[in-house]
C-alpha cells in the first residue's frame, strides 16, 4: 500500500502512494477496517458513534486507491450529507456546532483545493480526509481520553501535510515538537484527573488530585493549537511553508479544535479551582497580549500567508478573550468571531492560494498590479480585508462589537483597551496586503497572469456571500450561538436580545446592522459616483517611469510601495518588542540546556549504568504496581 522511507536526511516521510491490484482487496479492506474499528472501540470502552467508523473506513479506502475526481466529489457529496445531517437534529450542542464547522470548513477548502493540489503528492488527499476525519473525532468525543487519541491522529496527520511540501521541513519539525509538548501536557493532566486512568464521562471531573496542574497543563495542549503567545513559534513557518491547498484549513478549522478544547476546560475544570477568577483574567490578558504582539508581528511580514499566519494567531486572541470572560455575552462573541474567522480567514487564504497558484509567489514586494488580471479576486479579497479589520458593515464588526460589550460589561477595561489597539494597528497590514498583491504598478512578468481556477473563485463567492450576509443579518450566525449557549454553556438566555434578524441589543447599546449596511453602501456609491465625475483625466505611468534621485534601484522590488512598507513604523516600536521576546525564549532555551546537561550525566554510553538503570526503573515500576498507583 504505502511505503515511509527516511533515507534522504531532509525528508522526515516521505510517503508514496500506490493501489492495490484489485477493487476486491480494496472492499475487502472496508470491511476489515470497519469491523477492527468497532471491535477495538467496544473493547477499549471507548464511545464512537457508527458514522465516524464508517468515515475512517473510507478514509481508508481513499488512502488505499489514492484521490481521483470522482472520489473527490463522493467524498464532498458525503460530508456535506452529514453536515446537513447534523443541522437537522433537534438541538444545537456544542460538538455539533464545530462540527458543522468541520464538515462545512472540510467541504469548501477540499473543493477549492483541486487546481492548486496538482502539484502535490497523490496523498494529499487522503492524509487531508484524514485531519478532517479527526477533527470529526474530537467534536464527538465523550471523554478526555478519547478526545486525546484523535487530537494526536489529528496532529500527525496534519504534520504529513505540512512536512510534503519541499520548503517546509523545517516548519513541520517545529510543529511537530510543539504539537508533542501540548499532547504530552494533555495526556499528564488527563492523568492527574483521574489517577486510575478510567474514562470520564462527559467531560466531568472526577478525583481531583491536583487540578490547578491538571487544568493548566490540558490548557497548554489546546494553547498550542491556538498558537497563543508565548507557543506560536510554530505559526509563522507552519502556516507560510505549508500547501497553498492546506493552509485554508489549518487557519480556518484546525485551530479552531484549540478553541472547542479551551472552553471544555474553562466550563469543566477551571471552574473548580478556588482561583478559577484569577486564572480566567490571565487568560483574557493572555488573548490580548496574543492579540497585540500577534498583530505587530504580521505589520513587518514581507511574504503574505506569513502576514496572514501571524494575523490568524491574533484573530484566535480575541477569541481566548471571550473564552476567559466566562459570561453569556463573552461565550457569544467567542462563538460568533470563531465561525466569522472561518469565513474571512478562509476567504483570504483561498485567495492568497489562487493568486500563488497564478503569479507563482506569495512574496509582497514581487507582486504588484494585478487588480486588472484577477478582479474578482481582488473584490473578494477586499471584502475579507474589510470584515478582517472590523469595519461595517461586513461581519467582524459585528463579532468585534459584541466582545467589547461583554469586557465593558465584565469590568475588563484594561483589556479591551489593549484588544482595540490590537484592532486598530490591523489596518496596516491590512492596507499593505491589498496595496502590495493588487495595487501599484504591474510587473512585466505577470502579463499573462489568468484568473484564478473556476473551483476558487467559487469558494471565494461563497465566502464573500456569507461575510456579506452575516454583517447585514447577524441573526442568521447567532441563531446557531444561542442555542449552543442554552442547551451546552448552561445560560438561561445569550447575553444579548435581537428584535430582527438585523438587530442586536445588548446592556449597554444596539447594533442595527441593516441599517449601516445600507448607510455604508450609499456612501461608497456616491463617492464612487463623485470620483468618476471629477477625476480629472489619468496619465498612465510606465513602470520604469520613476524617479530615484538620480541612483539606479538594486532590484525592481526595492521601489515597490510595499517593501518594507513600515520600517519607520519598526524603528518606534522593536526596541521594545525585541528584548521582551529575546529574554523569554533565551530563558526557554537555557532552562531546556540545563535539563539536558543534567540528564547527559545519566546518559554516559556505558552499557553496565544503563542496566542498572533498567532494573531500578522495574523494581520502582513493580512496586508502585504493588501499591495501587496505577
Amino acid at each position: 500500500m504505502f511505503t515511509i522511507s527516511d533515507s534522504e536526511s531532509d525528508k522526515v516521510f516521505e510517503i508514496k502512494g500506490s493501489t492495490l491490484p484489485s477493487l476486491v482487496n480494496t472492499i475487502v479492506m472496508f470491511f476489515i477496517s470497519l469491523i477492527g474499528g468497532f471491535f477495538f472501540f467496544s473493547k477499549t470502552g471507548i464511545y464512537i458513534p457508527e458514522t465516524m467508523l464508517i468515515l475512517f473506513a473510507g478514509s481508508i479506502l481513499i488512502f488505499v486507491l489514492g484521490f481521483s475526481r470522482i472520489l473527490q466529489w463522493l467524498v464532498s457529496l458525503g460530508l456535506t450529507g452529514y453536515a446537513f445531517y447534523i443541522y437537522m437534529g433537534n438541538s444545537m450542542s456544542l460538538s455539533q456546532f464545530f462540527l458543522m464547522m468541520i464538515l462545512a470548513g472540510g467541504i469548501l477548502f477540499l473543493f477549492a483545493s483541486y487546481p492548486v493540489s496538482k502539484k502535490y503528492s497523490s496523498m494529499f488527499y487522503p492524509l487531508f480526509l484524514l485531519t478532517i476525519f479527526s477533527m470529526v473525532g474530537i467534536s464527538l468525543s465523550k471523554d478526555w481520553i478519547m478526545l486525546f487519541i484523535f487530537w494526536e491522529l489529528m496532529s500527525w496527520f496534519s504534520y504529513m501535510i505540512i512536512n510534503s511540501s519541499d520548503n517546509a521541513k523545517r516548519a513541520s519539525w517545529i510543529y511537530l515538537i510543539m504539537s508533542a509538548i501540548g499532547g504530552y501536557a494533555m495526556l499528564t493532566g488527563i492523568k492527574l484527573l483521574s489517577p486510575s486512568v478510567n474514562l470520564i464521562p462527559q467531560f466531568s471531573a472526577k478525583a481531583l488530585s491536583l487540578p490547578i496542574l491538571a487544568s493548566i497543563l490540558i490548557f497548554t495542549a489546546f494553547l498550542v493549537k491556538m498558537a497563543t503567545a508565548p507557543l506560536h513559534i510554530w505559526a509563522r513557518d507552519a502556516y507560510g511553508d505549508s500547501p497553498d491547498a492546506f493552509t485554508p484549513a489549518l487557519s480556518g478549522i484546525l485551530s479552531k479544535m484549540g478553541v472547542f478544547g479551551g472552553i471544555l476546560t474553562v466550563l469543566y475544570l477551571i471552574p473548580q479551582i478556588k482561583s478559577s477568577s484569577v486564572i480566567l483574567y490571565g487568560l483574557g490578558w493572555l488573548g490580548a497580549i496574543t492579540a497585540l504582539f500577534m498583530t505587530l508581528f504580521a505589520v513587518f511580514q514581507e511574504d503574505a500567508k506569513r502576514v496572514l499566519a501571524y494575523s490568524s494567531v491574533g484573530q484566535v486572541g480575541y477569541i481566548l478573550i471571550g473564552i476567559a470572560l466566562s459570561t453569556s455575552l463573552g461565550y457569544s462573541a467567542a462563538l460568533y468571531h470563531t465561525v466569522n474567522h472561518l469565513i474571512f480567514k478562509g476567504l483570504l487564504f483561498v485567495a492568497i492560494a489562487g493568486v500563488i497558484y497564478r503569479a507563482g509567489t506569495s512574496s509582497l514586494p514581487a507582486l504588484g498590479g494585478l487588480i486588472r488580471k484577477m478582479p474578482f479576486t481582488f473584490f473578494a479579497f477586499l471584502l475579507g480585508i474589510i470584515a478582517l479589520a472590523g469595519i461595517p458593515p461586513l461581519s467582524g464588526f459585528a463579532g468585534k462589537w459584541l466582545l467589547y460589550t461583554a469586557l465593558i460589561e465584565k469590568g475588563w477595561i484594561f483589556i479591551l483597551l489593549v484588544a482595540m489597539m490590537a484592532s486598530t494597528i490591523a489596518f496596516l497590514y491590512c492596507f499593505k496586503l491589498l496595496h502590495a498583491i493588487f495595487l501599484g504598478q504591474p510587473k512585466d512578468k505577470f502579463k499573462d497572469v489568468k484568473k484564478a481556477p473556476i473551483t476558487i473563485n467559487i469558494v471565494q463567492l461563497l465566502l464573500a456571500i456569507l461575510t456579506m450576509a452575516i454583517g447585514a443579518k447577524p441573526g442568521l450566525l447567532l441563531d446557531f450561538t444561542e442555542k449552543v449557549i442554552k442547551i451546552t454553556l448552561g445560560f438561561a438566555t445569550p447575553g444579548y436580545t435581537y428584535a430582527s434578524t438585523y438587530k442586536i441589543v445588548s446592556s449597554i447599546g444596539y447594533w442595527n446592522a441593516w441599517f449601516m449596511m445600507i448607510f455604508v453602501g450609499g456612501a461608497f456609491v456616491i463617492i464612487l459616483a463623485l470620483f468618476a465625475i471629477n477625476n480629472p483625466k489619468i496619465r498612465k505611468v510606465g513602470q520604469l517611469d520613476i524617479g530615484y534621485s538620480g541612483e539606479v534601484p538594486d532590484s525592481p522590488e526595492s521601489v515597490h510601495f510595499g517593501y518594507d512598507m513600515y520600517a519607520h513604523f519598526r524603528r518606534v516600536v522593536w526596541f521594545m518588542i525585541k528584548p521582551v521576546a529575546e529574554g523569554i525564549y533565551k530563558g526557554i532555551y537555557s532552562t531546556i540546556n540545563a535539563g539536558v546537561d543534567f540528564l547527559r550525566r545519566f546518559y554516559t554510553g556505558d552499557i553496565n549504568t544503563y542496566a542498572i538503570w533498567v532494573i531500578v526503573s522495574l523494581i520502582t515500576i513493580l512496586y508502585l504496581l504493588n501499591k495501587g498507583v496505577f
